[in-house]
């Protein structure tokens, strides 16, 4: 199959697939009870035992199944009963097997309109049975066999049958233009739908036509692709956004920079996050964000009221970073030409952001044309792998100093090939220690690479002093200098000016834990190891829950949006899997026959390994004190260089013949992860 093949036949099988998907449907989500699914604090005994909710609920009409959190699998079978009045409304029983998770339970017939009930679930197998919830506090509380239990339950009404997306999509752009900024309406669904489409022509014409202008374009698709998720995802929804903004807001509103002290926001963003129902949406895969035109009334009054956007000065988890991004992001703030709400504001700040998104790309086509200066044909490839991969146009889509990280990383990995490739100047020296510097102070993450920097340099200085010629010294004093002057002024204003730590503290959205276990050299290592490979049997299992070298850095790399809240399934990492192992191999396979200098091996291996040594402390000592996972697959994301030099050198690896087809199959791949996520996005926060 010819690399042209596989440009016209991706796009009609990702069409396909998409007309596929809008067709067959799904059972709507009615409602929630917007109950959050923390843990299973309510369990229902065995073969008879029953947990009815302490007030009555409100059903939507034409729910058809009502769906319960379980925390065992077993033969059933299990009931749920609507009482209204002490008279049943309606009742239906699952008899069918079920696993731990989401359990649907029929109806025997649909509600013909709204209803307010008790709703009761039967547990009739044969094991106790947890359901998922929060603890009451002052709410009613679960009854279970009669007995109150500080416990609510969580709770979703679906539809008895599936219904075509096609026939919802007005609702969907309805609800699109619910909870935005004044100007957002029906129509901008379909203008981020068109600007990834866009996207999509662009990638497709620079992999059809070669290299010529492709670095120019390929940051363009980068930018499209990130305005687009800008569009699809609600305010709020990236992860951290709200403290970022928060950050942002407070510097430019007072010209001060944020303190650690008393958590507040703005009176402005409390009262959005409160209209928008921040905290039950997030997190919470199927609690959409309230929409309507009571939700509409209020955010247009919250405007009119002028409220205040001086908070206390601590924007909660962004404290502890430099203002750099922030003040970069006071730009368009301060200029956001559709309006002074700060939703308003939120859509300019993203563009920024989106606009990042291309610098990033941009710098990873340049870096991959000093990697492999005599295979053009590969710089797109691996440039438009990372311009489409979803994860990354995400969370570039929001206000997220990581939009700031991984365009000076991308920066600093060109930077470095330049000083590998052709030695060290005075100018190259700048760039490197530039690119560095300024990812220090946007977000300390960028430590991570410190030593692959210093080993650049060091390196460049062995290879001259074995050729005999002079030490480049001016250019490593260039690099130094550019390095420690702006870190030591950060410094003096942090202690004379701004009076504010050079960093604050390890923050959670919980309370840390009154008596947290002692950091100790061998849990340290147990964790490191545990973070990045498989747990070996005599190791303490530091995540007893999940897997995170599959979990977080593989399903998470792929896709996992929203608070980390939804993505692809299982099944779809399970079938990229060979995918991955051909770029491996091939990537591999064509090191083997170019072997490449060690110096530079080396430099590549020491910013993989000082950013996971980075991950692994800061991990182990906030996991210790707040007993709550820390990853996410963004943080390794500062090395999305090297994941599109993976893709490029495989396609080379693959041969000149079947090189160029591979390597357009690979982005066709990465194409189809986007559209997918995208339409993923829209029924999370959309779909009716």
């Amino acid at each position: 199959m010819s690399r042209r093949a596989v440009l016209i036949g991706g796009p009609l099988l990702i069409a396909l697939g998409v007309v596929v998907l809008l067709s067959v449907g799904n059972c709507p989500l009615l409602g929630t009870n917007r109950v959050p699914p923390a843990s299973f604090f309510a369990v229902v005994p065995p073969r008879g035992g029953q947990a009815c909710t302490g007030a009555p609920e409100h059903i939507p009409a034409a729910t058809g199944q009502v769906v319960v959190r379980t925390s065992t699998s077993q033969a059933g079978p299990l009931d749920v009963t609507l009482v209204r009045g002490g008279r049943v409304v309606a009742r239906g029983r699952r008899t069918a097997p079920y696993e731990s998770g989401d359990t649907y339970v029929r109806l025997a017939a649909p509600l013909r309109g709204p209803a307010l009930a008790v709703v009761c679930v039967r547990n009739g197998g044969p094991k106790p049975l947890g359901l998922a919830g929060t603890p009451a506090n002052q709410a009613p509380k679960v009854q279970v066999d009669g007995r109150p239990v500080d416990a609510l339950i969580r709770l979703e009404y679906r539809g008895a049958a599936r219904v075509s997306w096609w026939s919802r999509i007005g609702a969907v752009a309805r609800r699109f233009a619910d909870g935005k900024a004044s100007w957002v309406g029906s129509w901008t669904v379909w203008l981020a739908l068109g600007i990834s489409l866009a996207a999509i022509v662009i990638g497709l014409v620079v992999l059809w036509r070669g290299p010529r202008r492709a670095a120019l374009l390929c940051a363009l698709v980068a930018v499209l692709n990130a305005l687009a998720w800008s569009l699809l995802v609600p305010p709020f929804q990236v992860p951290d956004e709200e403290s970022h903004t928060g950050y942002v807001q407070y510097l430019a509103e007072t010209g001060k920079v944020p303190k650690p002290g008393v958590i507040g926001y703005s009176d402005e963003e409390n009262r959005l996050l409160q209209i928008l129902d921040f905290s039950g949406v997030i997190g919470v895969k199927d609690n959409p964000p309230p929409h309507g035109p009571a939700v509409e009334a209020q955010l247009r009054a919250l405007e009119d009221s002028h409220p205040n956007r001086v908070g206390g000065g601590d924007p909660a988890g962004a404290v502890v970073y430099p203002p750099t991004f922030y003040a970069l992001e006071s730009v368009p703030y301060l200029l956001s030409p559709t309006g002074d709400s700060l939703l308003d504001r939120l859509v300019w700040m993203r563009v920024l952001c989106a606009l990042l998104a291309g610098v990033t790309v941009g710098l990873t086509f340049r870096f991959l044309r000093e990697l492999l200066p005599a295979t053009p044909w590969a710089w797109p490839i691996g440039a438009l792998a990372l311009a489409f991969l979803p994860m990354f146009d995400f969370i570039s889509g929001g206000v997220q100093n990581d939009a700031g990280l991984y365009a000076c990383a991308a920066g600093l990995f060109w930077a470095m090939t330049r000083v590998l490739r052709n030695g060290l100047t005075p100018l190259r020296g700048f760039a490197v220690g530039g690119a560095l510097v300024l990812g220090v102070l946007i977000k300390f993450t960028m430590i991570g690479l410190a030593p692959a920097a210093v080993a650049a340099l060091l390196v460049a200085l062995w290879r001259d002093r074995r050729a005999g010629g002079p030490l480049p010294w001016a250019g490593v004093g260039t690099a130094a200098g550019v390095v420690a002057v702006p870190l030591a002024a950060y410094a003096a204003l942090s202690h004379w000016v701004w009076d504010r730590p050079l960093s604050g503290p390890l923050r959670a959205s919980h309370p840390a834990v009154p008596h947290p276990d002692p950091a100790t050299i061998a849990g340290q290592l147990s964790y490191a190891w545990e973070l990045w490979l498989p747990r070996l049997p005599f190791m303490d299992d530091k995540f007893p829950m999940l897997t995170p070298l599959w979990d977080t850095w593989y399903r998470g790399a792929i896709g996992r949006f929203g608070w980390l809240d939804y993505g692809f399934p299982e099944w779809v990492a399970i079938l990229l899997v060979p995918v991955a192992v051909a770029i491996v191999v091939f990537a591999v396979r064509e090191l083997l026959i170019v072997r490449p200098r060690v110096g530079d091996l080396a430099v590549y291996a020491l910013a993989v390994l000082g950013l996971m040594l980075l991950l692994s402390i800061v991990g182990y000592r906030y996991e210790l004190k707040f007993e709550t996972y820390f990853q996410s697959p963004r943080y390794l994301f500062a090395l999305l260089p090297l994941g599109a030099a993976a893709v490029a050198v495989a396609a080379r690896g693959a041969g000149r013949r079947f090189g160029p087809t591979f390597g357009a199959a690979v982005v066709m791949i990465v194409v189809a992860l986007s559209v997918f996520a995208q339409l993923a996005t829209l029924e999370r926060y959309y779909g009716a």
